[in-house]
């Protein structure tokens, strides 16, 4: 176990390196300056703020720099956000972000583990049929048409909560729901899959054998088997729906990190478009680690595949 999590550790700390690095030289492609205003600013004030900014100096100098910044912890100042630090941008967006996707993940487990169950259990039925169907609905149809048809329907018709706004508990409704469908609607396929192989297996005919009630079969030997696959998707789904939550928050105006992802790049804010990214690579590693520490101790035969 010790060797995966440190063999995890070191490519998930390459995969952040490159990351940083192919978005550090795209951002600087990015057509026009940091500076540029709809009033052209004088040449020497854009000399002064760019030499403020190291961007007057090579850039592999400016790359050099930023790395050795950002192994201090240091993610610089925003270019366009006067006097502000990009980790203080960040330090306020991002729980508004993370508390989203805490909630959207938990509804997505929720409705969909128990969703792939019924399904499994009761293969060939109407419910097996009604609910891959709503999942393959929940699928196919993208977030940004979830979320106004659901604020008004939820929000307009019925009143039942705020279409848009933050700082209420019921502002987290809507905007959670929006993303956990979709996710839910993977889950669920995933639980059913993987608990039809599971309910396949000889151990769980010797157990129905035994005379073990069906509900014990299911919770105590089928479950923990048949979860493996949504156990691996989880970590990945998780940073995905935090990392991709930024049309949501713009549709009922959260103020999470979505406004900042969205922003940046017109206002060629390089600093902070790198330090949403480097925080959202992270993210995405540190779900990734966890799934397979999750996997590995749901699988025995993952941990001999390991040599554990």
């Amino acid at each position: 176990m010790f060797k995966v999590i440190i063999s995890r550790l070191l490519q998930g700390l390459l995969v952040l390196f490159v990351l940083l690095t192919i978005t550090f030289f795209i951002v600087r492609q990015l057509p026009g300056s940091p500076y540029q205003q709809e009033r052209k600013i004088p040449e020497h004030v854009e000399r002064v703020l760019r030499e403020k900014m190291g961007l007057d100096k090579p850039i592999y100098v400016q790359y050099g720099n930023y790395l050795a910044n950002v192994a201090r912890g240091d993610l610089l100042a925003s270019m366009k956000r006067e006097n502000r630090q990009v980790s203080e941008i960040i330090g306020q967006s991002f729980p508004v972000s993370f508390a989203l996707g805490v909630c959207a993940m938990a509804i997505a487990i929720g409705v969909g583990v128990p969703a792939g169950v019924i399904a499994a259990v009761k293969r060939n039925s109407w419910a097996d049929y009604a609910s891959m169907i709503g999942a393959l609905v929940g699928i196919c149809i993208p977030t940004f048409v979830i979320g106004p048809v659901l604020a008004i329907v939820f929000g307009v018709h019925l009143g039942w909560f705020r279409v848009a706004g933050w700082g209420n508990p019921g502002d987290l409704v809507l905007p959670a729901l929006t993303l956990a469908l979709p996710t839910a609607a993977y889950i669920a396929r995933m639980t059913r899959s993987g608990m039809l192989e599971i309910l396949s297996q000889d151990f769980i005919r010797t157990a129905r054998a035994k005379g073990i009630p069906e509900r014990t079969i299911i919770t105590r030997h089928a479950l923990r088997g048949g979860l493996v696959p949504v156990v691996a998707f989880i970590g990945p789904a998780f940073a995905a729906i935090i990392s991709g939550s930024f049309v949501i928050e713009t549709i009922f105006q959260i103020p999470g990190m979505g406004q900042h992802f969205v922003n940046a790049p017109g206002d060629r804010d390089y600093t902070l478009l790198q330090g949403i990214v480097l925080l959202y690579g992270t993210l995405i590693v540190a779900a990734n680690l966890l799934s397979d520490l999750l996997n590995l101790w749901l699988n025995p035969r993952a941990r001999t595949a390991d040599g554990n």
